[in-house]
């Protein structure tokens, strides 16, 4: 209780304080100044007239200012999604590219592997006519020994 009655007692000294005539004279000071300030605002507002064109562009621009405040708080998602978007199209583009040199070596390959079939039928052609050769230099030559013998 003792603590409530002391602060009670600073709080009336704090206002006694204020009451002071010196304080309160440069109180009347501060605020005579803003009243001042006050009245050349209002006078200088009163001065500017405003047509109806004027109000119609700054209505315009107050709409569209608070479009822009709903879109600035979905601009981050958007700007995520697009982000996604652009990750996702290189990605694309990359796989593209992978696939037609996939595609590309293919046609190589086969081209190749047709080029080497070409050549195994023409080593298979030569083999069986060295074959036959080699079967008909045998026989003469097993028909030589025959005679010899």
């Amino acid at each position: 209780m003792e603590g409530n009655i002391v602060e009670k007692i600073e709080e009336l000294h704090k206002l006694a304080n204020g009451l002071i005539p010196q304080k309160l004279e440069m109180n009347a000071r501060k605020i005579q100044v803003i009243n001042a300030e006050l009245d050349q605002i209002l006078r200088k507002n009163n001065e500017l007239v405003y047509s109806d064109n004027d109000f119609k562009k700054i209505q315009e621009l107050y709409e569209k200012f608070m479009k822009a405040q709903k879109i600035a708080s979905e601009l981050p998602e958007i700007v995520e999604k697009l982000e996604c978007l652009k990750y996702m199209h290189e990605k694309s583009g990359k796989t593209g590219n992978e696939i037609n040199n996939l595609k590309e070596n293919e046609k190589k390959i086969k081209e190749k592997l047709q080029e080497n079939k070409l050549l195994l039928e023409k080593v298979e052609m030569s083999f069986v006519t060295n074959l036959k050769g080699f079967f008909e230099k045998m026989k003469v030559l097993e028909e030589k020994i025959s005679e010899i013998i």
